[in-house]
């Protein structure tokens, strides 16, 4: 079966042609031979036309079924996405409990590193820059620890050069840093 594209190149082609067969006819006396035969040739030439606007219809009922069937999958796909993100979320919710339980048992026996099995389980301090607790809102900062914004927002790097300054305020302070669990 031709494509879309084919199909309708043939029937413009042959629209074409069948005009120019009606223009012939109407310019040419009736009743001569060929006369008949341009009658024949418009006669053929619409049934072709007629028959490929079957094709097309049929073409095109079967290019819609494909964008229904893609339809289908692609909310198949989204089901299948927010189920796989349910199960991710509740993978994760089980790692979060079951590190937390490790890290309780190994603090209330006082270990900060153990070997279990292929395992070494360590308690270390986590990296990165050290939390700041706040005692006021941004918005009571002074302007120098705030950054422009349409709501006020602590200036996290200005206070820390603060701090880090030796500088002191009833504003703010270093939090202590916490820690985390790593399974190698």
């Amino acid at each position: 079966m031709a494509n879309l594209y084919d199909i309708d190149r043939h029937i413009d082609e042959l629209f074409g042609r069948l005009d120019d067969v009606c223009t012939e006819l109407e310019s040419m006396p009736q009743n001569t031979a060929e006369y008949k035969a341009k009658l024949e040739e418009k006669a053929a030439i619409e049934c072709t036309i007629e028959s490929l606007e079957y094709d097309f219809a049929d073409l095109l009922e079967e290019a819609v079924k494909g964008i229904r069937n893609l339809e289908a999958d692609m909310e198949a796909y989204k089901r299948e996405q927010e189920y796989y993100q349910l199960k991710k979320n509740d993978a994760e919710y089980r790692i979060k409990k079951r590190k937390a339980f490790i890290r309780y048992l190994m603090e209330k026996r006082g270990e900060k590193s153990l070997k279990a099995g292929n395992f070494t389980l360590t308690i270390k301090g986590n990296g990165g820059k050290t939390p700041i607790t706040y005692h006021t809102t941004p918005e009571a900062l002074p302007e120098q620890f705030r950054t422009e914004q349409t709501t006020y927002k602590a200036d996290d790097a200005a206070i820390r050069a603060f701090l880090d300054a030796g500088g002191t305020s009833n504003l703010f302070e270093y939090a202590p840093r916490g820690t985390n669990l790593n399974i190698r």
